[in-house]
């Protein structure tokens, strides 16, 4: 059973989850530490239109990617394998849209992930 023990607010009271130290009683990772990528998706890419299009999905070879809303700050876009392997990485710079020739790879399914300075999407792609 996991419990929350205390908060930065004190012992009765929570304001955001992050804040909140998790213990499990008796547990001890043992493991190294790894260093991972995490993402936050925040307001700001809702209330400027942000998204991204990409279509036909699933495709035999090449899909059409449109990045809706702001594209300033360099972008750049990586595809990974189903297996989170990076086999494909491009800058786009300001560009709103680009196709993406899978041709060359095998059928399965791929993420297709979206940088900017203000923007982080990722889409399932499905090469069949």
């Amino acid at each position: 059973m996991w419990e929350i023990t205390t908060s930065s607010f004190g012992e009765n009271y929570y304001y955001y989850f992050y804040d909140w130290q998790i213990e499990k009683p008796g547990f001890e990772c043992v493991s190294e530490r790894v260093v991972v990528q995490v993402f936050v998706t925040d307001t700001y890419e809702q209330a400027n239109g942000l998204g991204l299009k990409v279509f036909p999905n699933p495709s035999g070879e090449l899909f059409f990617v449109e990045i809706k809303g702001s594209t300033e700050g360099a972008s750049l876009f990586r595809l990974l394998d189903a297996g989170g392997r990076e086999v494909r990485k491009q800058v786009l710079g300001n560009m709103s849209s680009f196709q993406l020739d899978l041709g060359s790879l095998p059928d399965g399914f791929y993420i297709l992930q979206v940088f900017g300075d203000h923007f982080f999407k990722s889409q399932v792609l499905l090469k069949l």
